[in-house]
C-alpha cells in the first residue's frame, strides 16, 4: 500500500490522533478532512475546537496549520486564524497544464523503461479501481485514482517529476472532485480511460504515451473548468468521452 493509499483510507476523517507528538499526523487528518468535504473552501479552523477534536495540543494544531498553509489547502488571513482555501479558477488552469506536463512526461519515460514490474502496479491499481466502482465503494474508488496517477509518476523513476506533482496534486484532486460528475455518476468512463493509460504504458511507443496522457489531461481538465484550451494547447487534444479521466 503507498503512502497516498494509507492517508486516503476512508473513514479516517477527523478522528483523535493517536500520535498526539507529531503535527504531520494533525496535517494528515486535516487534508483527509478537505479532500472528503469535512471541511470545505471557506470553512475556518477554529483552534480551541479542532485541537479538542483531535486530541492534539493548539501547539501541535498551529504546526499542522503551517505544514497545509505552505502546501496551499489552508490560507491565513490577518488576524482571524487559518481558513480552508477557495481555488481561483485561473490558478486552477495553470494547475492542470502543469500536470499534464508532469504526468504526460512521467507516461513517456515508463512506455521508455518497459518495467515489468512497474506496468504491473499500475495495472493492478486499475483492477482495483475496477472493483470498488463495481461494488459502489466511490469513495475508495475515488481514493484509487489517485494511487494510480501516482503510481505513473512514481514508476517514471524522477524524483523531482513525483515532487512537482505532489505539489500540486492535492489542490487540483479537491477541485475536480467538486466539479467532475464522472467521479459519481459516470466511473464507467473514468475505468475506460485508465485502461487506454494501462495499454499505452504497456505497448505504445513513449512518443504515444505522452501525447495520449497530456492530450486527455487537458481535455477533460479545460473541459470540467468550462474553459478552452489556452493558445497553443488545442492542437494536443484527443477525441475523449465526456467525463473521462480528470
Amino acid at each position: 500500500m503507498t503512502q497516498t493509499e494509507r492517508a486516503s483510507l476512508p473513514g479516517e476523517g477527523l478522528a483523535r490522533v493517536e500520535r498526539r507528538s507529531l503535527s504531520t499526523a494533525v496535517a494528515d487528518a486535516l487534508a483527509r478532512a478537505i479532500r472528503t468535504g469535512e471541511l470545505t473552501p471557506g470553512d475556518r479552523i477554529l483552534e480551541v475546537q479542532m485541537s479538542e477534536r483531535l486530541g492534539v495540543s493548539r501547539a501541535t494544531l498551529r504546526e499542522a496549520i503551517k505544514t497545509l498553509t505552505a502546501d496551499g489547502l489552508l490560507e491565513l488571513r490577518d488576524d482571524r486564524g487559518a481558513y480552508v482555501r477557495k481555488l481561483d479558477t485561473d490558478e486552477i488552469a495553470d494547475m492542470i497544464v502543469m500536470r499534464a506536463t508532469i504526468e504526460s512526461m512521467a507516461a513517456r519515460l515508463v512506455a521508455g523503461r518497459r518495467d515489468r514490474d512497474a506496468l504491473s502496479r499500475i495495472a493492478k491499481v486499475a483492477r482495483r479501481m475496477e472493483n470498488e466502482a463495481k461494488n459502489g465503494k466511490s469513495a475508495r474508488w475515488r481514493q484509487l485514482d489517485t494511487v494510480f496517477h501516482e503510481t505513473i509518476v512514481t514508476s517514471a523513476g524522477n524524483p523531482m517529476l513525483f515532487k512537482a506533482w505532489s505539489n500540486i496534486n492535492v489542490l487540483l484532486r479537491l477541485f475536480m472532485q467538486r466539479i467532475n460528475p464522472a467521479y459519481d455518476t459516470s466511473p464507467e468512463q473514468v475505468l475506460s480511460n485508465h485502461d487506454s493509460f494501462v495499454e499505452v504504458l504497456a505497448k505504445g511507443t513513449p512518443d504515444e504515451a505522452e501525447r495520449l496522457v497530456r492530450s486527455i489531461i487537458l481535455t477533460t481538465g479545460f473541459r470540467a473548468l468550462g474553459r478552452p484550451l489556452p493558445p497553443g494547447l488545442a492542437s494536443m487534444q484527443v477525441t475523449v468521452s465526456e467525463g473521462q479521466d480528470r
